[in-house]
C-alpha cells in the first residue's frame, strides 16, 4: 500500500531506512513499477540477546540477487543502541567492499545521545565516523535531529545526505535545526507509511511552516528555506542524494497493453 501510495503521489525513487520485511518491499517495487532502495532493518541486540553479526550481514547478502533495474539493495542500522561494534564494522567493509550505500536512523532522541556518551565516550555520528563508517558513499541519516555542532560538520565535510521527516519529526523528536543551517545535503521522507499519507508535498508544506517558525522566531529571518531550496530537496538534488548513481527518473504515461 505504501508503495502504491507514493506511485500515486508522483513519486518515482524512495529509500527505505530499515524495511522490517524486506522482500516483500522488493515484490512491491516490481508489481508497482517504481524504483527504491531496500535495506533490511539491520540489528543484533535485542532484549539482552546477541545474534551473531556474520549472520546478520549473511541475510544482507542473501538480498543482493534481487538487484534488478527497478531495485537496488542498500545496508542499514537501526540504532546505535542496537547494534555491536563488529556489527558496525562487519557493515562498514560489505559496503566498501561491494559498492553499497548505507542508511541510518540517528539522532532521534536524547537518551540515544546519552548512550552514546556512556557506552563510547563520543555522541553517535562522532562514534560512526571513528569506526570509519562516513567513509560509506551514498550516505543517507534518517532524522538527525539531536546533532551538535562537531557533528554536523562531520556532515558537512564527508558529504553525507540528511532525510528530514517534517511531520513525525515535529511530533515526536523535536524541532530540527536544518532551516538555521541548510548547508548540507538534505531530501524530504516521511518515515515510513504509517504516520502520513506519504504525500511528500505535504511534507515540504509542514517543512516551510515549521522552519519559518524556527528562523523567524531565533532571528527574525523571513528568507530561509526558499522555494527553489525546497524543490531542489523535494528530488533529493536531482538524485544527489545518491551521489551521482542512479537517476531519479520521472512517471511517464505506459505504452503498449496494459
Amino acid at each position: 500500500m505504501s508503495v502504491a501510495a507514493m506511485a500515486k503521489n508522483g513519486i518515482t525513487y524512495f529509500i527505505e531506512a530499515g524495511a522490517p520485511k524486506p522482500r516483500e518491499l522488493i515484490r512491491a517495487i516490481n508489481e508497482v513499477g517504481i524504483r527504491g532502495v531496500v535495506t533490511p532493518s539491520t540489528f543484533n541486540l535485542r532484549d539482552n540477546d546477541v545474534i551473531n553479526a556474520k549472520e546478520v550481514i549473511r541475510r544482507i547478502e542473501e538480498l543482493l540477487p534481487e538487484v534488478n533495474e527497478r531495485v537496488r539493495v542498500w545496508c542499514s542500522i537501526r540504532q546505535i543502541m542496537m547494534v555491536t561494534e563488529d556489527l558496525l564494522l562487519g557493515l562498514k567493509d560489505l559496503c566498501l567492499s561491494r559498492g553499497l550505500g548505507v542508511t541510518y536512523h540517528l539522532g532521534e532522541y536524547q537518551g540515544e545521545v546519552d548512550y552514546a556518551l556512556t557506552r563510547y565516550g563520543a555522541r553517535p555520528l562522532e562514534v560512526f565516523d571513528r569506526l570509519g563508517l562516513t567513509l560509506i558513499r551514498p550516505t543517507v541519516i534518517a532524522h538527525a535531529v539531536y546533532l551538535s555542532n562537531r557533528e554536523r560538520a562531520i556532515v558537512r565535510d564527508r558529504g553525507l545526505g540528511i532525510a528530514w521527516c517534517p511531520t513525525v519529526d515535529s511530533l515526536v523528536m523535536g524541532q530540527h535545526w536544518l532551516p538555521m543551517f541548510s548547508d548540507v545535503l538534505f531530501g524530504f521522507g516521511s518515515d515510513g507509511g504509517a504516520f502520513t499519507s506519504l504525500d511528500i508535498l505535504h511534507e515540504v508544506k509542514v517543512a516551510r511552516a515549521v522552519g519559518k517558525a524556527l528562523t523567524v522566531g531565533m532571528t527574525y529571518d523571513k528568507s530561509s528555506f526558499n522555494s527553489v531550496t525546497m524543490l531542489r530537496a523535494l528530488t533529493g538534488w536531482g538524485g544527489g542524494l545518491l551521489v551521482g548513481g542512479d537517476n531519479v527518473g520521472v512517471i511517464n504515461e505506459a505504452s503498449g497493453p496494459t
